[in-house]
């Protein structure tokens, strides 16, 4: 058997047929900053697993898989994506940050396949004062995409800067944007997760510059839901894959209807509401 086709049935799960674009709930936080609000119990994370299945795939460390099966149990459950990426270095210093901080993989790749998973997300970080250590992403990185390759999972990367991501303005600079996920996707990403440039003809440049298809972070949760989905509607504009949201959806007092909205504005389905 060829394990393209079996990387195209992976995609083919978490990929709208008709929209051809894909909202991912990052349920992954917790590995990253510990225990976030609506993942923070057991009680919580039984619930996410009933009012997260509206989406087209859910992002879950490996360890976490185990209490949260029935989220992706029968033919209408979301394709499961394994959070293989950690890393240290956006985790703020009150919760013992560092100023650079690190990357590991939390699984082997044939753990992942043997879950049934759809793929995987890794990070690429640039930019760091020693450059051995971006070299050790690379390598990482293109190890990482070798065995997707070979095992026919979905390769999501997200890729970032550790330093300069930002201009005067807070806008996430597009020539940054444009060099790291430039990269990833030359190494062989499948899609590639990265931030909001700030306005969706800063998008539309970005995407022109990658092969790859992008999908947006959605970033801590916004005061306002409308926020949220002002930011999903301008990502469709500007031509980006898709979403991934995270405390944006889990963290709103209605996440099935949450995820609702969202379908609504990305694959233009009926029964969505905008608010």
């Amino acid at each position: 058997m060829d394990s393209a086709i079996g990387k195209r049935l992976r995609m083919s799960r978490i990929v709208h047929p008709t929209s051809a674009r894909t909202i991912l709930v990052a349920y992954a936080h917790g590995v990253l900053l510990g225990p976030l609000a609506g993942l923070a119990s057991r009680a919580e994370l039984a619930q996410q697993a009933k009012t997260l299945r509206g989406a087209d795939g859910v992002l879950v460390p490996p360890g976490l898989l185990r209490y949260v099966v029935p989220l992706f149990e029968g033919r209408d459950a979301p394709g499961l994506m394994v959070l293989l990426g950690w890393q240290n270095i956006s985790r703020p210093a009150p919760l013992l940050g560092y100023r650079e901080g690190s990357t590991a993989l939390l699984a082997s790749l044939e753990r992942v396949a043997a879950s049934g998973a759809a793929g995987v997300m890794t990070y690429l970080y640039l930019g760091f004062d020693d450059p051995h250590d971006e070299a050790r992403e690379i390598e990482q990185l293109v190890r990482v995409q070798e065995a997707c390759d070979r095992l026919g999972l979905v390769h999501l990367v997200e890729s970032r800067a550790v330093h300069h991501e930002q201009d005067a303005d807070g806008h996430f600079r597009l020539d940054v944007l444009k060099l790291h996920t430039r990269i990833a996707a030359e190494i062989g990403a499948d899609l590639i997760k990265t931030k909001y440039p700030g306005h969706p003809e800063a998008l539309q440049e970005l995407v022109e510059s990658c092969p790859c298809p992008i999908v947006i972070a959605g970033g801590p949760r916004k005061e306002r839901a409308e926020d949220a989905y002002q930011l999903a509607r301008a990502i469709v504009k500007g031509g980006g894959a898709g979403i991934v949201f995270g405390r944006n959806i889990y963290q709103q007092p209605d996440p099935a209807a949450a995820l609702s909205a969202f379908r609504a504005i990305v694959h233009g389905e009926d029964g969505g509401s905008d608010g």
